[in-house]
């Protein structure tokens, strides 16, 4: 995988639409890594994961060539969507932080996909997508979880991937009211030491 860096530096993706190869290559890359990334979430591979079904690959190429044309198309047709809708709502142009994690990660894993500009979104990739209690529970657990406000988070959504619909909602939407930043932090404390659990008491 030495040459992903070089190859990402040289195909310069960054604001700016690839030619069909180049986005194809791009794409191959994303979802070796992914295969990669499923290894570290779970601690298992796979039988049929790409990383060694049908056998272990020689090299690079040959594992770059069992990502399905079908995968490829697929996401290349995504990243060509969030290209529209990022040029649409002047994404290119704010303070981006990826997989960002939160100090109330440690006490309970998660990290989440991305923050634009103050804004915590939650990429949904389903072909139906639909907004669950459940996805809004995740979204607001994230928030939650940034016990000391390290992020200023202003507003939270999702970014529906497939259909290129980006949904945004100011905080006091979600908590349906006027939420002060400091009720904010005291609902944050509040999840912290249910987190946690109760602290000891003396002995």
């Amino acid at each position: 995988m030495a040459g992903l860096d070089a190859s990402v530096s040289a195909l310069n993706p960054v604001r700016r639409r690839l030619g069909s190869a180049d986005e194809e290559r791009l794409a191959r890359y994303c979802l070796v890594l992914a295969a990669f990334e499923q290894v570290f979430r779970s601690g298992m591979l796979g039988e049929r994961s790409p990383l060694i079904y049908p056998t272990p690959c020689a090299d690079i190429e040959e594992l770059l060539a069992r990502a399905r044309s079908a995968w490829v198309e697929d996401l290349c047709a995504m990243a060509s969507a969030f290209h529209d809708v990022a040029e649409r709502h002047g994404l290119f142009d704010v303070p981006h932080v990826l997989n960002p994690t939160f100090e109330g990660s440690a006490d309970m894993r998660a990290d989440a996909d991305v923050i634009l500009g103050g804004c915590l979104l939650d990429v949904k990739c389903t072909v139906q997508p639909s907004l669950t209690l459940e996805s809004l529970a995740q979204l607001l657990g994230y928030l939650l979880l940034d016990y000391s406000d390290a992020y200023s988070i202003e507003a939270a959504g999702f970014y529906l991937a497939r259909q290129g619909l980006l949904l945004r909602w100011p905080l006091v939407r979600l908590f349906c009211h006027q939420a002060s930043r400091a009720e904010l932090s005291q609902l944050r404390e509040s999840f912290r030491q249910i987190l946690r659990g109760p602290t000891p008491g003396p002995t």
